[in-house]
């Protein structure tokens, strides 16, 4: 039996008896956490009658759905209608979605670093770009001869610092003030002029003519050799893209979560709608969770400002149920977190019983299973 006069806050969804086809409504005590009763329906009218038996509801809790906001109004005006936060959240998360799709061409394209080659770079400056290095090489080659001096045997030094014996050995050997051969390669200067005549068509032997007027000293087969080396070391990088599908995705990210990367900031500088649309997403989630009811009324009118068709959908949307979202503000304890959780096991047993049952007796299951 039904305690009608003990009930005063419940929650109501629906659920599929035959989907697409064939809905039911669950009704459950968000107090006790129990289902209260089942209607083979979600007609307006039969829920508004099912309703008129609690004399001591004051509070009701559903979805964005329009025939129980009208049943709850018809049964009772005075009873405090909170819409469900996950429902409205994600009826406004899908408009700005839409609205962030929409900002966006299909590929964005994402430039990377482009490589420049050290044009006019003598040996000495490249020496000297390179010195640190060679310093670090300097320190190696002091350790190895202390550990050597201290009579460590070069194979104990070779697995003491991770090196090769033959190289030991070359340490040890060099001059006190020996450094490194540095790698030179006059070519490199001439890239650029070099990728601009390849593309122009010219030949190996024509370019090869060409950089030996303007200083190149070495020899036809040595340009050929370090020909294809120096392309592929100063080539024009390809352009990368991202799809715009990934910039959407970052509103279903936790609030806080999102990370501004070198590469979201280069697209958001180029696209400052789709900048403002992330922030006023990400306001409206905090403004939810701060139960801060002034704060939506000033969101509503920032959200306006932007004159974008899908957040203007999203405006009507939270106007249409306003008092609802603003009573799922005032009282954040209140969710339909618990119908749902209901909802999974009703349609779980359901789809158990394989349709041989009809929905009287799968209704009288789910209440027996509740008093258990």
């Amino acid at each position: 039996m039904i305690d009608y006069q003990r009930v005063q806050h419940v929650g109501i969804d629906d659920w599929a008896i035959r989907k697409h086809q064939v809905y039911a409504t669950i009704i459950v005590d968000l107090d006790s956490h129990t289902i209260i009763d089942m209607l083979p329906s979600r007609d307006e009218s039969a829920v508004a009658h099912w309703l008129r038996k609690f004399p001591n509801l004051t509070l009701a809790v559903r979805d964005g759905a329009v025939f129980y906001r009208r049943a709850i109004w018809r049964d009772n005006p005075k009873i405090i209608q909170v819409s469900d936060r996950f429902h409205f959240q994600k009826m406004v998360m899908g408009h700005f979605h839409q609205a962030i799709m929409h900002s966006l061409p299909t590929r964005i394209t994402i430039s990377k670093p482009v490589i420049t080659p050290p044009i006019n770079l003598s040996p000495g400056q490249l020496r000297s770009a390179s010195g640190e290095f060679w310093l670090q090489k300097k320190r190696l080659i002091k350790a190895v001869r202390s550990a050597h001096n201290q009579g460590w045997k070069m194979a104990a030094i070779a697995r003491m610092f991770s090196l090769d014996p033959r190289t030991v050995k070359r340490y040890l050997t060099a001059k006190p003030h020996w450094q490194p051969r540095h790698t030179y390669n006059p070519l490199f200067k001439f890239a650029k002029q070099i990728r601009q005549l390849v593309a122009a068509g010219w030949t190996n032997l024509a370019i090869y003519h060409q950089v030996v007027k303007e200083g190149y000293p070495r020899a036809y087969r040595t340009f050929c050799d370090y020909k294809p080396y120096v392309l592929k070391r100063f080539a024009q990088p390809e352009p990368t893209y991202l799809s715009r599908t990934k910039i959407a995705k970052l509103i279903y990210q936790r609030t806080g979560a999102c990370v501004w990367n070198a590469t979201l900031a280069s697209v958001l500088a180029r696209h400052p709608l789709v900048k403002k649309l992330l922030s006023l997403f990400f306001d409206f989630l905090l403004l939810c969770k701060q139960t801060n009811v002034t704060a939506l009324k000033t969101w509503l009118v920032r959200a306006r400002s932007l004159h974008d068709r899908s957040i203007n959908a999203a405006c009507a949307s939270i106007k249409r149920d306003y008092q609802a979202i603003l009573n799922s503000i005032k009282f954040p304890t209140y969710s339909n977190g618990p119908v749902e959780g209901k909802n999974t096991k009703t349609k779980l047993i359901k789809r158990s019983m394989f349709g041989r049952s009809s929905f009287v007796v799968l209704k009288n299951k789910m209440l027996l299973l509740e008093k258990l």
